[in-house]
């Protein structure tokens, strides 16, 4: 979601992960992540992670 979130168009993932990854896709909304990660980069959290985790649950992304 973060390496969406800053541009990243192309990944490289194992056969196993292709499953959740795409769910995860698929639920995001890419232009409202990339504007939560240029908040979040201007100005970073303690968690970056947990900032990230609370926005995905608000917006009902599907993550593992």
């Amino acid at each position: 979601m973060a390496l969406i979130g800053i541009g990243i168009e192309q990944l490289s993932i194992t056969p196993a992960a292709v499953g959740p990854i795409k769910a995860m896709i698929r639920s995001l909304d890419a232009a409202r992540i990339r504007t939560r990660m240029e908040q979040l980069l201007d100005l970073p959290p303690a968690n970056m992670r947990k900032a990230l985790s609370d926005w995905a649950r608000r917006h009902k992304v599907s993550i593992g």
